[in-house]
């Protein structure tokens, strides 16, 4: 097969580009889950009472994305 008859899908998982981008995708997929655990959490301790200090030090969170998490829940 001549390089004029390869689809582009084929050219791409010839320089391994396609699976480059699943694995990117995947990554995505887990930063992104990890980050909505976090908030989870941090709106849990929010409505036990919890200081945002103390969420922030145990979910790494932001003291700004804590406080919008305390906004967003009133």
């Amino acid at each position: 097969m001549s390089n004029a008859e390869l689809t582009f899908d084929q050219v791409l998982e010839e320089f391994g580009i396609t699976a480059k981008w699943e694995a990117r995708g995947k990554l995505e997929g887990k930063l992104e889950g990890r980050s909505e655990g976090k908030s989870e959490v941090a709106r849990n301790a929010l409505n036990e009472g919890l200081s945002v200090d103390f969420i922030q030090r145990i979910t790494g969170l932001p003291v700004e994305t804590i406080n919008k998490l305390a906004a967003d829940g009133k």
